[in-house]
């Protein structure tokens, strides 16, 4: 999916009898992000079939997204799948839908010394809303430090699954 958010708007805002300011230039774009920052609508409908009592990835977002913005950060919204570079951080908050196609990009951002958060519901299910096999972040799991093999956690000796 392809998004154009325009930088300006034309004219004033309102209508008869009353009209807005102006936007100052960059306003429509943070109040596009803001909005887009309340989370994908796929995952918020994901997350509130099994919610855990956990906040929503808007609520998460919001958040995030607030917090950043009033401590002077140039944030905004970005799309697992889209161009990173120039990024410092990345923030993926409770995003339940993941793409394992998605992972390569992350990849090369944690390469280039981003910093990727991810939450605790994030990759849970596939973009299918299945409840992924895999250890827990699902395909996020090595970014997690989350060990493949069972047994190489902390030494341990522990028997095989079963299948």
């Amino acid at each position: 999916m392809k998004v154009m958010i325009p930088e300006h708007q034309a004219g004033l805002g309102g209508q008869m009898p009353y009209f807005h300011d102006n936007p100052e230039p960059g306003e429509i774009r943070n109040m596009t992000y803001s909005a887009v920052a309340s989370g994908d609508f796929d995952s918020a409908n994901a997350h509130s079939t099994y919610p855990l009592g956990l906040p929503d990835p808007g609520g998460m977002g919001g958040i995030a997204h607030k917090m950043l913005y009033k401590s002077g950060y140039a944030v905004g919204c970005v799309h697992p799948e889209d161009n990173l570079s120039g990024l410092k951080l990345y923030i993926i908050t409770n995003w339940e839908l993941f793409d394992p196609k998605w992972v390569p990009n992350l990849e090369k951002f944690v390469e280039a010394c981003g910093t990727l958060v991810i939450s605790a519901r994030t990759a849970t299910r596939d973009i299918n809303n299945n409840v992924v096999p895999e250890t827990l972040p699902g395909c996020l799991r090595e970014f997690a430090g989350i060990c493949k093999d069972r047994k190489s956690q902390a030494g341990l000796d522990i028997a095989p699954e079963r299948s």
